[in-house]
């Protein structure tokens, strides 16, 4: 994979740092992600010392809780490592969040993704090579040369998932896949069923 040298979080972050959420919010979030963790969807690149992967869960219309940027080498899961993104604005490329952590890099695509199905309540982003691979342009695939963190990546998922796509290939981030689901287990689900089929 080869990522950016010029930082990570493409768009601009208002962040508000306080305590970490009650462990009971954010249950189902903890819950998964120490399950990708342990399947390889999520964790940390050492080569290129960058975190992959993250997971979210609809709170409200407009409003989800994330997990936080560069967190990929820590396991097992707690509340430190998942912020609340309050408000996003595509057009102006901002984002504002509460937290222990600043949003993931990918904040952005989450919110577009919410933004395009009410249905969606819960995302999980994983990194796995044999899928990719398997399903580049066979499932839904975002445009070539769209970058990760990016407005223009945020539309094209919003794009696909307004034409019913719920599992989407990301082109030109290598190794990536975004789940969309109902739930947490819906999503969950969807990436054990992909793994199964390896």
């Amino acid at each position: 994979m080869d990522y950016p040298k010029d930082g990570y979080i493409k768009y601009t972050q208002y962040w508000t740092e306080c305590a970490p959420f009650n462990k009971n919010i954010i249950e189902d979030l903890i819950f998964w992600r120490d399950k990708c963790i342990k399947l390889g969807g999520i964790g940390y690149d050492k080569i290129h010392q960058v975190g992959v992967g993250n997971i979210s869960q609809r709170k409200s219309k407009s409003t989800f809780y994330i997990s936080g940027t560069q967190c990929g080498h820590i396991y097992p899961s707690n509340p430190n490592l998942f912020t609340l993104v309050e408000n996003c604005d595509l057009q102006k490329n901002t984002l504002i969040c509460t937290g222990p952590i600043k949003a993931s890099s990918e904040a952005m695509t989450h919110f577009a993704c919410y933004k395009a199905s009410p249905s969606i309540k819960a995302i999980v982003h994983i990194h796995n090579k044999a899928l990719w691979n398997m399903h580049l342009n066979k499932l839904g695939t975002t445009d070539k040369g769209i970058e990760y963190g990016t407005i223009s990546m945020a539309k094209n998922l919003y794009k696909l998932i307004k034409e019913g796509h719920k599992t989407i290939i990301m082109q030109s981030h290598e190794d990536g896949i975004f789940i969309v689901g109902k739930s947490l287990d819906d999503a969950g689900e969807r990436y054990l069923k992909l793994i199964e089929n390896i």
